[in-house]
């Protein structure tokens, strides 16, 4: 698999801005929004330590993160059916608060951990260049998995920053910078930047991956690395035509065994990409299971490709 967990999580909320200081966010949809994760449309007044962020007159904790050339606010809230919470960015000294989610390094590792999953990522690099997953922890609390890159590119530099402290969302940017140029017209330096976050009471892990390389490069998740998954089950699109001859579709669950559908090459289970399409090999979910846990990758969202089919995460068996 070319990637781990992919979710964006879209919650129904409204924001407008009332003042300058001032964020209004109402819940206009009849259901319960828990622990999501909001940036405020105001602006930082200056460093973190300067300022606080209240929600309805109460002082709650609030990260910063450097997107482009601004700043913004995030903070993390629970909004009821029909209401509106208004948010207000005040001077004066930030209480401490416990951080919503571990991130620590261990050894040559980055750990980010919300208590209910956890992901190992590289923190230093090798001539080799390290593959963005190192782990992930199961329900059980086993580790498992690898990842490696499958290119034939020199690794020039790699970097692994933290970003996101955990305060609100713990956050992860890995920079591989390689040798040569790529790009529609040869000029682009080669680079992968990956971010890997993990946000409060979520069971996924975020992954956004911009990049330049070669046709055909990729890093590749070995999900089944330290356990026996066994039954894999896909999500397609469609049952659609394929070739125009396909009659009886192999079931959305089935064991983890090459060759089950037709007309593709036998190690395909599923091709996830984030655009509707009605073949049958294509689709938005695929899962690793044993029974009892799964590791699990789904596509969510293509920014500015050349063309969406030139990258997909291929489930392979």
């Amino acid at each position: 698999m070319r990637c781990l967990f992919a979710v964006a999580v879209a919650a129904g909320l409204l924001c407008r801005a009332a003042k300058s200081d001032e964020c209004v966010l109402k819940n206009p949809t009849a259901r319960e929004y828990v622990d999501q994760v909001i940036r405020l449309k105001v602006a930082p007044p200056g460093p973190a330590d300067g300022f606080v962020v209240e929600d309805d007159g109460r002082q709650v904790p609030f990260q910063l993160e450097q997107i482009g050339a601004k700043t913004y606010i995030w903070v993390c809230s629970t909004f009821a059916p029909g209401a509106a919470e208004t948010f207000r960015v005040v001077r004066g000294k930030p209480a401490d608060f416990p951080r919503r989610v571990t991130v620590k390094r261990d050894g040559q590792t980055y750990l980010l951990d919300n208590g209910v999953v956890a992901v190992r990522v590289p923190a230093a690099g090798a001539e080799t260049p390290p593959g963005p997953i190192v782990a992930v922890r199961l329900g059980a609390g086993k580790w498992v998995g690898a990842s490696s890159w499958k290119t034939a590119m020199k690794l020039k530099a790699f970097s692994a920053t933290v970003v996101g402290d955990g305060t609100i969302f713990g956050k992860v940017r890995l920079r591989y910078a390689f040798d040569g140029k790529v790009g529609l017209n040869g000029d682009v330096p080669a680079f992968s930047q990956i971010d890997v976050s993990c946000l409060p009471g979520c069971r996924h892990v975020e992954i956004f991956e911009r990049h330049e390389m070669q046709r055909g490069d990729c890093w590749e998740l070995e999900a089944s690395r330290g356990w026996r998954p066994t039954i894999g089950r896909a999500r397609p699109f469609s049952a659609g035509p394929g070739s125009g001859t396909v009659q009886d579709l192999p079931p959305h669950e089935r064991p983890l065994t090459p060759g089950a559908l037709p007309y593709v090459r036998p190690e395909l289970f599923i091709n996830l990409f984030p655009r509707w399409n009605q073949h049958f090999k294509d689709g938005w979910f695929f899962a690793a299971t044993d029974g009892e846990q799964a590791v699990a990758a789904m596509v969510v969202k293509a920014g500015q490709w050349v063309w969406p089919h030139d990258n997909s995460i291929r489930a392979v068996v």
